[in-house]
C-alpha cells in the first residue's frame, strides 16, 4: 500500500512548502489500477494532499490502430506528428482522464481532470530530438491551478501534454517527466516493472531502495535497461 514516509503524525500536507504527494499511475498497468486508487483514497481521508499524473500508451495505441494512423518510438518515446497528437489529447484528456476521475469517485474521492495544457500548468520546448514531432520538454510549471484545487480537498487527475509558451503548439510530454516536475515532497510510480536489478541476468540481485546519488549512478550504468 502506498504509505507517506517520514512523518510522525497524520494530518494535512501543505502543499505550498512541498508536502505535495504525486502518484504517476502508466497505461500498462491496469491490472492494479484499481488497487493504486484504493491507496490513493485512503491517503486522501487522512488529510495529505494528493495528485495524480497518468499516462495511457495502450488506450492510445489501440485508438490509432483504429484509425490506421502509424506511429514509431524512437528510444521509447512516441513519434507525435499532428494526426498522433490529436488522437493523444483526445485518449488522455478524455477516455482514460474521465475514467479515472469516475473511479476515485466511486471511492468518495472528490476529483477533478485536467492536463497539463489548463491553465499552462505545464510550459514546454520542441524535444530537441526533431525527428520525435511535437513531444515537449517541461521547462516550467504554473502551480497555481493545482494549488487551487488541492486547496479545496480536490485530487487533480492530470494528464501528461503540455503548451508552448506562446500557447500556439500542444505537445506530447513524457508522464514521468510531467510527474517529476509537480515539485512533489513524495513521488511513486506505479509501474509493470517488477523490480530494479543490479545484474539484469539475476534476478535475486534485486535494489529495494537508491539515494538521489545511487540513482544518478545506476542510470549511467550498463544494468539501466529493460525491466524485470
Amino acid at each position: 500500500m502506498w504509505r507517506p514516509i517520514g512523518r510522525s503524525t497524520k494530518g494535512p500536507v501543505d502543499e505550498t512548502r512541498g508536502g505535495l504527494l504525486v502518484g504517476k499511475s502508466g497505461g500498462s498497468v491496469a491490472g492494479v489500477e484499481g488497487a493504486l486508487l484504493d491507496d490513493i483514497a485512503g491517503v486522501h481521508a487522512e488529510g495529505y494532499s494528493v495528485l495524480l499524473v497518468h499516462g495511457g500508451a495502450p488506450d492510445i495505441d489501440r485508438e490509432l490502430q483504429a484509425r490506421a494512423i502509424p506511429t514509431k518510438r524512437i528510444r521509447g518515446l512516441r513519434c507525435t506528428t499532428q494526426s498522433v497528437l490529436g488522437v493523444i489529447e483526445c485518449v488522455l484528456c478524455g477516455s482514460v482522464n474521465k475514467r479515472l476521475v469516475r473511479q476515485l469517485g466511486a471511492r468518495g474521492v472528490p476529483a477533478i481532470g485536467l492536463s497539463g495544457e489548463d491553465g499552462a500548468l505545464l510550459v514546454a520546448e520542441p524535444d530537441p530530438q526533431r525527428e520525435l514531432g511535437f513531444v515537449g520538454r517541461v521547462q516550467s510549471v504554473n502551480p497555481k491551478p493545482v494549488r487551487l484545487l488541492l486547496g479545496v480537498g480536490y485530487v487533480p487527475v492530470v494528464a501528461p501534454l503540455a503548451v508552448g509558451a506562446d500557447y500556439s503548439q500542444a505537445y506530447n510530454v513524457n508522464a514521468d517527466a510531467a510527474a517529476g516536475a509537480m515539485q512533489a515532497e513524495q513521488l511513486v510510480f506505479i509501474t509493470d516493472v517488477r523490480r530494479l536489478l543490479s545484474d539484469p541476468c539475476d534476478a535475486s540481485s534485486a535494489i529495494d531502495t537508491l539515494t538521489a546519488a545511487q540513482a544518478w549512478a545506476f542510470m549511467q550504468g550498463k544494468s539501466c535497461g529493460d525491466g524485470y
